[in-house]
């Protein structure tokens, strides 16, 4: 808080998101400063202010209405159920008690397998026009709210935040941020700039080959893994979420062994089937065959049935209750695995424990079992050699 620049370093599972809450919540406790978070995707940004409204229970800290605000669209149910979020003006309350009630006959159509039912879909598109109303009719808070929690997008695309004046800017993910959305994003920042990210995960992607367009802000400052001298950096190395084994497969890997290990092993996980005792597995499948989609992204249906029959097993322990997140690099893959996980009709508290999605979307998040589907293979569908 001391600095007017900050680069926090903080890699996988070393409390990144909660140091960020923590600076948000301390810098709320100054007094009078403004300061705009700025994340990816709206995902992130639920996460993030969903870490602050741990803080501020443990606190007991009474927040006025207006005085935090969550720009854009938000779908995270203890947000949209936390008051102080929004006004307390009664076209509020209204438009967000129709969303809830809607949002409830959705969930109850889903549980009875109707979430594609004319009603359901109805409902959904009726939700997508009343957040829109929402977000329209509570944008004035911009300008009252001492903090404010926003897509990177939105952030420049909506004229009353790009063009409000902040104290403070944070930035999460900020090693993926391309240095002119940067400067877009902080052109109206008087006081501390503070960047969140990991310059060992994904950087900016651009199909113009220019540094500046390519290179990460931490790379640009002069920081990367042979040299994290930087007076402005702060490393964040105690790694709290996975075993000591899997810490040490990124560690020698992508951070010279500079990660502390310092989880406590769950033996109820580790001793789960079916790879009871190991915490990296790796399941052969000797006869997957690669398909290009309409789409061009790609699919490999032996591949998912695997990861399928993993989940079936999991599925068995009626007592574990771990959460299983599957991950692949194509969105075809996602919606193939989707699919075939919706066939099989799990029980309600299994199937909410699953998580799918593309590195991408996972960037950020976390599940006590991680199943990695790779998707390529040296064999197409038609026989042919994969290239």
């Amino acid at each position: 808080i001391d600095n007017d620049f900050s680069l926090i370093w903080g890699p996988p599972g070393t409390g990144k998101s909660f140091t960020l809450a923590s600076i948000i919540y301390a810098l709320y406790q100054l007094g009078e400063d403004r300061t705009v978070i700025c994340c990816l995707s709206n995902v992130a940004v639920d996460q993030l202010l969903c870490k602050l409204l741990d803080i501020i229970n443990e606190e007991k800290l009474n927040i006025k209405p207006g005085n935090i605000y969550r720009a854009g669209r938000t779908m995270d149910s203890r947000i949209l159920d936390t008051d102080y979020l929004f006004p307390n003006d009664e076209k509020t309350k209204k438009l967000r008690n129709q969303i809830k009630e809607n949002q409830s006959t959705i969930l109850q159509l889903k549980e009875r397998k109707l979430d594609k039912s004319e009603e359901s879909i109805v409902l959904k598109a009726k939700n997508k026009e009343l957040r829109e109303e929402l977000k329209a009719h509570t944008e004035f808070l911009v300008n009252s709210s001492r903090l404010v929690f926003s897509t990177i997008d939105n952030f420049v695309l909506n004229t009353n935040l790009y063009e409000s004046k902040f104290d403070n800017l944070i930035v999460d993910e900020a090693s993926m941020i391309a240095m002119p959305r940067l400067l877009a994003l902080g052109h109206n920042i008087s006081k501390r700039l503070i960047l969140v990210g990991d310059f060992q995960q994904l950087s900016p992607i651009s199909i113009v080959k220019d540094d500046l367009l390519q290179d990460s802000v931490f790379e640009m400052s002069g920081v990367n893994i042979r040299n994290t001298a930087h007076p402005a950096l702060t490393q964040l190395l105690s790694q709290r979420r996975s075993n000591e084994k899997i810490v040490d497969l990124i560690n020698r890997t992508f951070y010279q062994g500079k990660l502390i290990p310092q989880a406590v092993p769950n033996p109820d996980i580790i001793n789960s089937e079916p790879f009871s005792g190991r915490i990296i597995a790796l399941k052969k499948v000797s006869d997957g065959a690669v398909r290009y989609t309409k789409g061009g992204t790609r699919q490999n249906k032996v591949f998912a049935e695997n990861v399928i029959d993993i989940l079936d097993v999991f599925s068995n322990d009626k007592i574990a209750d771990f959460t299983i997140g599957i991950i692949t690099p194509y969105r075809g893959q996602v919606s193939l695995l989707r699919a075939l996980k919706k066939e099989r009709n799990y029980d309600d508290d299994f199937d909410k424990r699953i998580k799918i999605g593309t590195v991408h979307t996972f960037q950020g998040s976390e599940c006590d079992v991680i199943i990695f589907d790779m998707v390529d293979c040296p064999v197409m569908e038609n026989g042919k050699q994969n290239r």
